[in-house]
């Protein structure tokens, strides 16, 4: 390959670099020791050019200068104001030497080749950046009037809301020093690509990029489903459906990922998203096996640009969606709503710590059958697993699939027969608690206040205004469930009535005991006694109190 050679300077080229070096030699001197600058009339040295150089370049060469030396503030404004230039310091006489220098010389560069390029060195694209945002922020402070953006962006962004959470992912430009926030809504830029060639206006690439134009808003839609796919892997139809909701004011800043800063224009539609359900699973999917590439933002958090675990938004151009308690992004609506295939509240279902012991289901207190559905220690165990995980509960260990929200666990290949086979017998038996979806995800889809364990994983002390249940660790084909351990406060005469229940002391006969005080001490402990999975902690025959009993295994201590 041969060595590239730089084109010999025309005519043209020649005549302005020689008018440029005689205006060097006739700028008014500034001295280092700060001794009082000199100044020179601009009209004395158009004539001194007009003498020494091509007089037809000297006018036009001699404006651009003075526009550039005052663009760059080198210049008294008061003495320009005078027709006189006179430099502000000796630096800033410096700098017009050394432009000057630069541009009279032929062949000069400040940079090295393929500084500019499109694939710039690190070092360089850094620098780059720097120096337009210098560049671009002074534009923009100093504008005697108002500064007109030079870059037009236009995006689509998605609204996708589930429960009362919005979704945001990982900016390209998180890392930065100078990032305002690490998450942004996902979509993003439109690009001429998105458009078919046949259906672009006539000067489309133009008013891409001068702006002045809207005509890329018809296919954000486009764009939309492009970065869906790029950055979440969703496809159109079988994942989710979009439709537009509004456009947002237009936003303008200094701002640009990487290297492209610069005064921007930004032209932003959002969009109301509907996830399928495998829409919904790739999400959670994405979170486990990516984590931190995702944050969920209510719409408190949103408006104060944090989540409690330190996730920050850039949000700036979604502040008027925000105002209002965030109207816009409450008329987009639920991207997902999780449905249970055993949606009822009132009945829950006892899952074995075993094999070879029954499947319990009914509601509290008004008879909770045994199931026909004899179980395997293998399906005893997955369902003990998926309950567990379905109360958020911890592991012990790392489980051995990735567990994702809702209950769901993404499976292997050699999970699904046991499954889909267990699945298909409680459907049989009119319990269709186990939902699997594409052979790869599986959960008890059912609410997880009605699932509860086998009281044999349970044992109990209990303590002066307390009583402390502890659970018991079992193996499961996900990992280990268990051991934990929870103090539960309770009232005095609660407190009095389990020391009473489990032998620890008699009942103060100061202490009301209506009939219905089993049912009073199992409502008090019911929220964080199901949150573990207990169904209740009295039971007995009647409600006379020497009948009643702990449904736990009480503890020596």
């Amino acid at each position: 390959m041969g060595v590239a050679t730089r084109s010999p300077p025309s005519r043209m080229d020649l005549r302005i670099a020689t008018v440029l070096a005689a205006l060097e030699s006739r700028l008014p001197i500034a001295l280092e020791e700060g001794d009082a600058p000199g100044a020179v009339a601009l009209a004395e040295v158009e004539h001194a050019l007009a003498a020494d150089a091509d007089a037809a370049y000297a006018a036009g060469a001699l404006a651009v200068v003075d526009r550039l030396f005052c663009t760059l503030g080198l210049l008294s404004k008061e003495a320009r104001a005078e027709g006189v230039w006179r430099f502000m310091s000796f630096p800033a006489w410096l700098v017009a030497r050394s432009v000057l220098q630069s541009l009279s010389t032929t062949g000069q560069s400040l940079v090295s080749p393929g500084y500019w390029g499109t694939q710039p060195a690190q070092r360089d694209l850094e620098e780059q950046r720097a120096l337009l945002r210098q560049l671009e922020e002074r534009r923009a402070r100093y504008h005697p009037t108002q500064a007109a953006p030079i870059r037009f962006v236009h995006v689509a962004w998605a609204a996708i809301q589930v429960g009362e959470r919005l979704l945001l992912l990982h900016r390209e430009d998180r890392s930065r020093p100078d990032a305002r926030g690490n998450y942004v809504l996902p979509g993003g830029r439109f690009r001429l690509a998105d458009a078919p060639v046949g259906a672009r206006p006539a000067h489309s690439t133009r008013e891409l990029a001068y702006g002045g134009s809207g005509w890329p808003a018809q296919f954000l839609d486009r764009t939309l489903a492009r970065e869906l796919h790029e950055e979440l892997d969703f496809v159109a139809d079988d994942d989710y459906t979009a439709t537009w909701q509004a456009d947002l004011p237009l936003y303008r800043r200094v701002e640009g990922a990487r290297n492209h800063l610069a005064y921007t224009e930004y032209s932003i539609a959002v969009f109301a998203v509907r996830l399928t359900q495998r829409g919904y699973l790739k999400l959670l999917t994405m979170q486990a096996w990516r984590p931190g590439a995702q944050a969920w933002f209510t719409l408190a958090e949103l408006d104060a640009g944090r989540t409690s675990a330190g996730a920050t938004a850039f949000i700036d151009a979604l502040r008027p969606a925000l105002v209002g308690g965030a109207p816009l992004l409450v008329a987009c609506g639920a991207s997902f709503v999780p449905e249970y295939r055993l949606p009822g509240k009132q009945k829950g279902l006892d899952l074995p710590l075993a094999g070879g012991r029954r499947l319990r289901y009914g509601k509290t207190g008004e008879g909770v059958l045994d199931l026909d559905v004899p179980l395997s220690d293998a399906e005893a165990g997955w369902l003990l697993a998926l309950g567990w995980h379905a109360k958020s509960l911890p592991f012990a260990q790392p489980a051995q699939r990735p567990l994702l929200d809702d209950g769901w666990v993404a499976l292997q290949a050699d999970d699904v027969p046991l499954l889909a086979r267990l699945r298909d017998r409680l459907d049989a038996a009119g319990l269709p608690a186990l939902e699997l979806v594409d052979d790869a995800f599986a959960r008890l889809s059912m609410p997880p206040s009605a699932i509860f364990f086998d009281t044999a994983l349970f044992r109990c002390s209990v303590l002066p205004g307390a009583l402390c249940l502890r659970l018991g660790a079992a193996t499961t084909p996900i990992g280990t469930v268990g051991p934990l351990e929870r103090t539960l406060p309770v009232g005095p005469s609660i407190a009095a009535t389990l020391k009473h229940v489990a032998g620890i002391s008699p009942l103060s006969p100061k202490v009301l005991v209506p009939d219905s005080l089993r049912r009073m001490v199992n409502q008090e402990l019911a929220g964080p006694a199901r949150d573990l999975g207990v169904r209740q902690i009295l039971d007995g025959l009647t409600y006379e109190r020497h009948h009643w009993r702990l449904t736990i295994g009480l503890d020596d201590a």
